[in-house]
């Protein structure tokens, strides 16, 4: 994951190390609450700012890169990720049976929730975002009457071994409006898994958004509102 990505950090050499300075808007369950260049705000446990040794001068402080990066990347990211998954979670059907909306605004395209993620062992995964996997099944691809007994599937994602060339394909069902799992060999026809896998990277793959709870909350609201009118 590349904490690096979002606004430019803005550097500078202190005497001893690389620095950002932040200002201290307040205290919080014994947090300082920072503001960066970017009117970012975050939370740092005040022990960090005295085992590390930093001063605060006239209400502001200097952070490392490691520190920053940790603070305003790292745990913003995470926290937005766990967010969105969850939105996602909760409103899964929703979201895949107004496929259409996602289509329509590039800030719902590169929604990349953790659901959205293929590969096997020994070869790594990777993700892909609602609108690539949306616009795949519009274009026709990864679609089924039936499988295993459920129709009128769509594939979601794949994950499996390429060594036993066991593998397992989660699906949505347009029929019954849920996600089911099924056996990867009941799937027609027959393909060993890494070629399938790789034909599959091949039509998803691409950009995905980072921050992704806000868009979702969105997301979800507008389809709400699509509905109720």
């Amino acid at each position: 994951m590349n904490f690096n990505s979002g606004p430019d950090i803005e550097m500078y050499d202190n005497g001893s190390s690389l620095v950002t300075r932040c200002k201290i808007l307040g205290e919080e369950d014994s947090h300082y609450l920072l503001e960066d260049i970017h009117k970012t705000v975050s939370k740092i446990h005040v022990s960090l700012i005295q085992d590390n040794l930093l001063e605060i001068v006239d209400n502001h402080i200097e952070l490392t890169r490691n520190l920053y990066l940790l603070h305003f990347r790292a745990y913003p990211l995470n926290n937005s990720k766990k967010a969105m998954n969850k939105l996602f979670e909760e409103n899964i059907k929703l979201v895949f049976t107004h496929r259409h909306i996602v289509l329509s605004n590039p800030e719902y395209f590169y929604l990349a929730p953790s659901i959205l993620k293929s590969g096997g062992a020994y070869i790594g995964g990777f993700s892909y975002s609602l609108g690539a996997l949306f616009k795949a099944f519009e274009d026709g691809y990864f679609y089924y009457d039936e499988i295993a007994g459920f129709k009128k599937l769509y594939i979601v994602s794949i994950s499996g071994s390429p060594l036993s060339g066991t593998f397992y394909a989660t699906c949505w069902s347009d029929e019954t409006h849920e996600i089911v799992k099924i056996n990867g060999w009941d799937i027609s026809p027959r393909i060993p898994f890494f070629k399938r896998l790789t034909a599959f990277k091949k039509i998803v793959e691409g950009s995905c958004h980072s921050y992704g709870d806000v868009a979702m909350e969105q997301l979800i609201n507008e389809i709400k509102a699509s509905i109720e009118n």
